[in-house]
């Protein structure tokens, strides 16, 4: 059975804030499935993009992919999906700051920060808190630094998430050095 679009689109982001590739994987395979309007919908292309978006940052072709996130970021915005980017805002901010621009970067973090403000626990809440760390560190600002990493080894440890855990100790390693 073929999934609507509406119900693809659920589960993509469902997914996207544990698994943003499989999402991204998940999320192509129904759109190949559904009728070709409803798989051109722009908005629906711009999910795509913006899932794929990850892969890349995961990657390290930052340059590549804040140039495919913009526009697909223009469309989501104003899509039903507006209030589930964090994961998208938080990619962002990781790849500017590798970029070398990194208060740009950390002014997207509030914005992952506010939409995972009902979901205090989430795995998108760490990340957005881990980056929101290590961009801190890059502009040398020790202690908030210290404080949102902290806070991201909590989360890490309350969810039991052992990669999380072992990228917030590092990050607090090289802070504490500081």
């Amino acid at each position: 059975m073929t999934m609507t679009l509406g119900d693809a689109s659920a589960e993509a982001l469902s997914l996207a804030e544990t698994d943003v590739p499989a999402a991204a994987a998940r999320f192509r395979e129904h759109l190949a499935q559904l009728p070709t309007p409803e798989a051109r919908d722009p908005q629906a292309l711009a999910l795509l993009d913006a899932l794929d978006t990850i892969g890349l940052v995961q990657q390290g072709q930052f340059p590549a992919a804040l140039q495919r996130a913009v526009p697909a970021l223009a469309q989501l915005e104003v899509s039903p999906w507006a209030d589930r980017l964090e994961w998208l805002y938080t990619s962002l901010a990781f790849a500017l700051g590798m970029l070398g621009d990194t208060e740009r970067g950390l002014a997207w973090v509030p914005r992952a920060l506010r939409l995972t403000q009902a979901r205090p626990h989430s795995e998108c809440r760490r990340r957005a808190l881990s980056t929101q760390g290590t961009l801190l560190a890059m502009l040398e600002q020790w202690e908030p630094a210290r404080e949102t990493l902290a806070q991201s080894l909590t989360l890490a440890q309350a969810n039991g998430h052992v990669r999380g855990e072992v990228v917030a100790r590092c990050n607090l390693a090289n802070v504490s050095a500081h």
